[in-house]
């Protein structure tokens, strides 16, 4: 398995599918046998993470099966604390509305919900992604403010067109961040996007959704110990350093951005882990983890 990862993280420098690992089976690609809830969680997702051929899950970079080896293990009776928050429920996969005018939601990879329901930490995983390095277009209707629930996230759209569309970054990750801070404002401010969340989450799973008052929005990289692949890394976490700096400065979003956006707008695996290892009661997933993944991180 490190084998056939270790290959596709140097290879895929050149970000041919040639080259990519895929097993038979995603159940080979994660820890433990997904669970129902989890299954049903992804199957709702827009990324056909579980059923596309070949299904994304399958991948051996699948950045959605990262995600799910480092988090699923949280629950009520596993908690997990980070920057002194204490998060007892994970969700992956959930989609929020982005515009009026459109039916496709932003997809946020994994999203943790604070043990009092107060606080809902939105995070988009990345492991290879970045690598593919490229122009990606922005829908006209993002840049019309008649199209946005939320008053001025039209400037958002511009910004991104006008300074974050590079040929030589990856810019697809920029598009994202763009429409995802889009659906988070809209879920903290917007009462019609708020109800069409909780329409389409009717379990009960979700209802926690319904108490959270404080939403923060985190990049989380996989930064590869490959000389190659790391160079792709920093070139993007650059860029997003940039764009943090650039959507504070516009007058209009500060009053969305400055309580979404922390200090950890960018973090690593790395952290992550070094965090999880110390709260985890399962050694056998520490181990799988840092042999697996971490050996690979710098």
């Amino acid at each position: 398995m490190s084998e056939h990862l270790v290959n596709t993280l140097d290879d895929n420098t050149r970000f041919s599918d040639t080259h990519r690992f895929y097993y038979q089976d995603y159940n080979s690609n994660i820890y433990k046998e997904m669970s129902d809830k989890f299954q049903n969680m992804f199957g709702k997702g827009s990324g056909g993470e579980l059923v596309d051929t070949p299904a994304k899950a399958k991948a051996i970079d699948s950045s959605s099966m990262l995600a799910y080896n480092f988090f699923c293990w949280i629950d009520e009776n596993n908690t997990f604390t980070y920057d002194g928050i204490e998060y007892d429920k994970v969700f992956f996969e959930v989609k929020l509305r982005t515009l009026s005018c459109r039916s496709t939601p932003a997809n946020l990879d994994i999203v943790l919900v604070s043990k009092d329901n107060k606080t809902a930490w939105f995070i988009e995983s990345k492991f290879t992604e970045f690598y593919k390095t490229g122009k990606e277009e922005l829908s006209d209707s993002y840049t019309n403010e008649e199209n946005h629930y939320t008053k001025g996230l039209s400037e958002l759209a511009n910004l991104y067109r006008e300074n974050f569309n590079a040929k030589k970054h990856y810019s697809a990750g920029i598009k994202q961040n763009v429409c995802h801070l889009i659906s988070l404002i809209n879920f903290i401010k917007s009462e019609e996007t708020r109800k069409a969340f909780e329409k389409n989450y009717k379990k009960s799973c979700y209802e926690c959704f319904q108490k959270v008052e404080k939403v923060k929005f985190s990049n989380l990289l996989f930064e590869p110990n490959i000389d190659e692949a790391n160079e792709l890394y920093k070139d993007y976490q650059k860029y997003l350093d940039e764009f943090k700096t650039s959507i504070k400065e516009i007058d209009i979003l500060k009053q969305y951005i400055e309580n979404i956006v922390p200090n950890d707008f960018v973090i690593t695996y790395r952290e992550i882990f070094d965090s999880m290892k110390k709260q985890m009661k399962e050694k056998a997933h520490i181990d799988y983890l840092k042999n697996r993944y971490m050996s690979l991180h710098k």
